[in-house]
């Protein structure tokens, strides 16, 4: 079940819709994405609102999402003070503690700067005035694409076109600077970047043009292009791997080999994100056998490293989700989930997708066959393919370790319990190596 928890007047009062038999709540709707709840909210209860981001996702399934009313009010329902508040009968299962929390006025999530109210009116004002000074002057409010702790996008139209302002999350704070990079070294590759913002970690892109995304199920007409970004992708982080100082400069992290054995030893520390007493957490066995293969892991990690393949920038993150194909070049976006590491880390999503059943086995190993070519000037087709299997357990923690950064940032992460498994889940990938 989802539950909208709106607030006024700089969070000092609340909307609550009137439940029958004298208890009130908060508005419940099927819609879980920013833009339907807020069409929700306007076309049941008259609210115009912004949507500033997910106020808990708790074990049972209930989700809260916190909105901010803005514009006249004309809501079909009432809004309530503290002090009102206190006397209000709540219906069963209403979450009145969180309720009574919200009216703090502050941010849904501390750590996320567009969960305060009024950021939306300030990132898109900076929006406006770059966009002017670009020569390409927005002809109407931004619209909210992607809100969740972990990003947050704009999309903002601009006459005929359409510009993009992307916020950077704690995590991957070096993100602008690294878009910046790939800009200037391969353009037909990277969004058209206009502007960053050097305090708040915002950039400002422009619409790429007429290109394809791939959002039907794959087969094997989509091979070709799919191998042509991929060759692409490998080329780039062959010109990269010489500048590694530089990337790790800007912020990137360092998943080099050598630095994942103690990476891998916090994260097993760490238990309470492996959500072992959640559905679907790792439970003390499996917690167990992970902390058994630690030294197999360590010696894995060691022999990748004394390979051959130099370290380069690699997106973990890298699939077709995050790409747009053109004849002139395919666009590689979304570079937030970027580590400097051993190149053949950079299989991992496509190792997921196809686990989940959203790529053909077939497909993934084509696309696995393209890319180890592509390293064939440092290594033996053999070696290479004793080397993916290496890279294997080091990629997947890559993956742990991104997901683990972001749900961190979850002021009351109990609150939060559902994204913990999200950890537990990259995590689990390591059991059928264990062995």
């Amino acid at each position: 079940m989802n539950l909208s928890l709106t607030t006024r007047r700089k969070g000092t009062e609340v909307f609550l819709a009137d439940l029958g038999d004298g208890t009130h709540g908060l508005p419940a709707h099927e819609a879980s994405m920013p833009t339907e709840i807020r069409a929700h909210l306007t076309e049941r209860h008259g609210l115009d609102t912004v949507y500033l981001g997910p106020l808990a996702h708790r074990s049972d399934g209930l989700r809260v999402h916190a909105l901010e009313a803005r514009g006249a009010d004309d809501a079909r329902g009432e809004w309530y003070d503290a002090a009102r508040l206190a006397r209000v009968a709540f219906a069963p299962g209403q979450p009145a503690g969180l309720v009574a929390e919200r009216l703090s006025g502050g941010a849904a999530l501390p750590e996320v700067p567009w969960t305060e109210p009024g950021w939306l009116a300030r990132a898109g004002a900076w929006a406006e005035a770059e966009l002017a000074r670009h020569g390409t002057p927005a002809t109407a409010e931004p619209e909210q694409l992607i809100v969740s702790p972990w990003a947050c996008t704009l999309r903002i139209p601009a006459g005929d076109t359409h510009a993009f302002l992307k916020a950077a999350p704690h995590p991957f704070l070096y993100e602008p600077d690294l878009t910046a990079l790939l800009r200037d070294r391969f353009p037909e590759h990277t969004v058209p970047l206009i502007a960053r913002h050097p305090d708040e970690h915002w950039m400002l892109s422009l619409d790429i043009g007429e290109a394809r995304v791939v959002e039907e199920d794959l087969t094997e007409e989509h091979l070709p292009i799919y191998r042509r970004a991929l060759g692409s992708y490998a080329r780039m982080q062959h010109r990269l791997a010489g500048e590694t100082d530089a990337l790790l400069a800007l912020g990137v992290p360092d998943r080099r080999p050598a630095t994942l054995p103690d990476l891998y030893d916090e994260i097993l520390d760490d238990t309470y994100w492996l959500a072992g007493d959640l559905e679907g957490g790792i439970g003390e066995a499996d917690q167990r056998r992970l902390r058994a293969y630690a030294p197999e892991f360590r010696a894995t990690c060691e022999e990748l490293a004394a390979a051959a393949l130099p370290d380069t920038l690699l997106n973990v993150d890298w699939w077709h989700g995050n790409l747009s194909f053109r004849d002139q070049g395919d666009v590689m976006f979304d570079w937030a989930e970027s580590v400097v590491g051993n190149p053949l880390y950079s299989l991992t999503t496509i190792d997921r997708v196809t686990e989940v059943g959203a790529m053909p086995e077939f497909f993934r190993d084509a696309l696995a066959g393209t890319y180890l070519e592509a390293w064939e000037e440092w290594a033996s087709p053999a070696e290479l393919l004793r080397l993916r299997e290496l890279a294997r357990p080091g990629a997947i923690l890559c993956r742990v370790q991104t997901w683990r950064q972001c749900v961190r940032l979850h002021a009351d992460a109990d609150r939060y319990a559902r994204d913990r498994l999200s950890v537990a889940a990259n995590l689990s990938r390591l059991l059928p190596l264990v062995k």
